[in-house]
């Protein structure tokens, strides 16, 4: 008989001959990594449409994704949108993607990325490998204008590399020279270029466009309550905001309020959507408070989420902020008198390690009743205080992907 047969997909490239409809059809290549379907006509196509599904290919070349750009996979070059403009010295995300020929996300690829840039004097992440074919990656560039960051990979030669061209703005800014209040204009220099500093004669504020870090080595006090966005928090750096008090985070250009650091929390942190608090590998949000909100952010795996003044209570609830996806988890309250349960913010995931370091006389329980679901990406490290499952009624479920290390206190389930 005579029959017809219908792709969807435009980057199928078909190499049969149907001569009857009970044939085996054979395919040259298929272009789009997602389950399609195939029409074929005639009054002898029982069974049909064929329902297929087609694999992603081996990795040909990489794609970089910057703020303002999205995938688009199965369609060259594999990315949609323009990048935003970034400001000079604001760290900003890019992401990395393996594709495969027919640009579909090469899923099982795990080569080791390397990232340079035009910008002589950008700071620029460590290698890392791919994991699901994909890396994000955090950059500052330093120098305004024109810039081009590159991804090329370093496993295998022969996948070509990708970039992306965007803008970097010059920018006010103020920088922390010395240890003070966030309201004080001696705890900050100023410049309008990035360049030459001199003595602030304000203070920072969402009401500015200017880009403000605290810098090694300098604690920022939050000592009346201020609205903030592109701020970073260096490494050694502190940005402490103190009891009664509020820290507001807006959004703006680039990072909203990007730690590198330390943020130690007596007071509230309050993102107002689309605004991001993003701890980086290496930072650490101290709650130093009992109750209280954890601040909701975006935690890469190595930060820390470390609870250091809980005290009182029964249940630190799913309105605290536990309800997320952490990345090192500790607990470390030794003023810590009553007995504490995680209760109804499970299921908890912790990317990294959880550690249980005191609980002061009380006890940390996940659940008094209730059945509880703990995901631990790395190790539980119990070397101080007491740590239960459930203690009346229910079922723990408790899935560690490292090891169970109790060097000290009292583990019991």
């Amino acid at each position: 008989s005579s029959n017809s047969l219908t792709f969807a997909d435009s980057n199928t490239t078909l190499n049969v001959t149907i001569a009857r409809a009970s044939q085996t059809i054979t395919f040259g290549s298929l272009g789009t990594a997602a389950s399609s379907s195939i029409s074929l006509g005639g009054t002898a196509s029982s069974g049909l449409p064929i329902t297929y599904t087609v694999v992603s290919g081996v990795a040909t070349r990489l794609v970089v994704l910057a703020p303002g750009e999205t995938p688009a996979f199965g369609v060259a070059p594999g990315k949609t949108g323009t990048p935003g403009d970034q400001l000079r010295t604001g760290n900003f995300g890019v992401t990395v993607y393996a594709l495969d020929a027919y640009y579909n996300l090469a899923a099982n690829n795990t080569d080791v990325v390397h990232l340079t840039s035009t910008d002589g004097a950008a700071t620029m992440p460590a290698d890392a490998a791919l994991v699901g074919g994909t890396k994000s990656f955090t950059i500052k560039n330093n120098t305004q204008g024109s810039i081009t960051d590159t991804a090329s990979d370093v496993s295998n030669g022969s996948v070509a590399s990708g970039s992306t061209t965007l803008t970097v703005d010059p920018v006010q800014s103020f920088r922390s020279v010395q240890n003070g209040n966030w309201g004080d204009t001696a705890t900050w220099q100023f410049s309008s270029d990035g360049t030459n500093w001199s003595p602030a004669v304000t203070t920072p504020s969402s009401a500015l466009t200017a880009v403000v870090e605290i810098t090694n080595g300098i604690t920022v006090t939050v000592a009346n309550s201020v609205s903030i966005n592109r701020t970073t928090v260096d490494a050694g750096g502190t940005l402490a905001v103190a009891s009664g008090q509020t820290l507001t985070v807006v959004s703006g250009s680039g990072q909203d309020l990007d730690v590198l650091g330390a943020l130690d929390n007596a007071g509230t942190i309050a993102p107002v959507s689309p605004a991001v608090v993003y701890l980086h590998n290496g930072a650490t949000y101290y709650h130093n408070q009992n109750a209280g909100s954890i601040v909701t952010a975006t935690w890469e795996t190595n930060s820390t989420c470390d609870v250091t003044g809980w005290t009182t209570g029964t249940t630190v609830s799913s309105t605290t902020g536990l309800k997320q996806k952490f990345g090192n988890f500790t607990w470390n309250s030794p003023s810590q008198t009553a007995t504490l349960s995680f209760g109804s913010s499970t299921p908890v995931d912790f990317e990294g390690n959880f550690n249980v370091i005191s609980t002061g006389s009380g006890v940390l329980e996940l659940s008094i009743s209730t059945t509880v679901n703990l995901t631990v990406g790395g190790d539980v490290n119990i070397s101080g205080g007491t740590f239960n499952g459930v203690t009346t009624s229910g079922s723990d479920n408790i899935n560690v992907a490292g090891n169970i290390n109790v060097s000290g206190g009292t583990f019991n389930l």
